[in-house]
């Protein structure tokens, strides 16, 4: 019987299980899972606006992360290679603290598809449903740092329900709105 969450699920169909450190050190979903805030990182080594974003995005991570237990991190990142060869991947990996996809691995075009990735650098930020939260959050670490950690939170917080009474409201506000438009 298996004890997996039902996001444990969505994610892992999502993004896949099995990742791998710098060294080659194995991380699992479970893992990557327990921060509070979970990113995917496109990037490529021959890519120059990668390269000029890439100590911008080691420095919020380290940022952020610090005084952090290295098992409950605040913002764990997944590297999603755009790397053409394994050479350039092995490269572009050593320099990053985070867990990666292997190089080559069909989850990396798939993710690419499914994320409609036209340029890179882009930082999708994840709900931990396996849903998008936020198309790229690139912009908001370039600009603002480890500053922007709240509102990451925030955005990757899962959906809400409406309960019944918000729906009532938004029911009778739209339909008296709707009536005393159609009168004007």
């Amino acid at each position: 019987v298996s004890t997996q969450s039902t996001w444990d699920l969505k994610m892992e169909k999502f993004i896949g299980k099995d990742f791998q450190l710098n060294d080659g050190t194995p991380v699992t979903l479970e893992e990557i899972m327990e921060a509070k805030v979970v990113l995917l990182y496109f990037s490529g080594s021959w890519c120059p606006p990668c390269k000029g974003f890439k100590p911008t995005m080691k420095n919020f991570y380290k940022e952020v992360n610090k005084g952090c237990d290295p098992k409950k991190k605040n913002v764990e990142v997944v590297f999603v290679s755009c790397d053409n060869s394994e050479e350039e991947y092995d490269e572009n990996i050593a320099e990053m603290a985070w867990p990666a996809i292997p190089f080559d691995d069909p989850r990396i075009a798939d993710l690419e598809e499914d994320l409609d990735v036209e340029s890179i650098p882009i930082v999708p930020l994840l709900r931990k449903d396996g849903s998008i939260a936020f198309d790229s959050v690139r912009q908001k670490i370039q600009t603002q740092g480890a500053k922007c950690f709240e509102e990451l939170m925030k955005l990757s917080a899962p959906k809400q329900p409406h309960n019944i009474f918000q729906l009532t409201a938004l029911h009778h506000f739209t339909r008296h709105t709707f009536i005393n438009l159609c009168f004007m």
